[in-house]
């Protein structure tokens, strides 16, 4: 039987680059896009965090006119829903 022979294989190594030192611009970029991003979440968040604010207010005004017309007896209630007025 014949030798083994090993065959000489060139590799050749293509690197692509963007442009001339563009690879600090594309950082940038995504850095400028993240603090963006971060920017909007904050602002959603503080939004939100209105709105629950706004929600849960209401419902314990809701919640405290209804505690306070249970304890009154029926008639102070009336009394107290009409406004007085004071003589000058």
């Amino acid at each position: 039987m014949g030798k083994n022979q090993s065959k000489q294989e060139e590799k050749s190594i293509v690197i692509a680059q963007n442009g001339a030192n563009q690879a600090t611009t594309l950082e940038e970029k995504i850095e400028k896009y993240g603090t963006f991003i971060a920017a909007v979440l904050v602002l959603l968040l503080v939004i939100g965090v209105y709105f629950l604010y706004k929600k849960i207010n209401k419902s314990l005004k809701k919640f405290t006119m209804k505690v306070v017309s249970m304890e009154m007896p029926p008639t102070d209630k009336a009394q107290a829903m009409q406004p007085t007025v004071q003589d000058a």
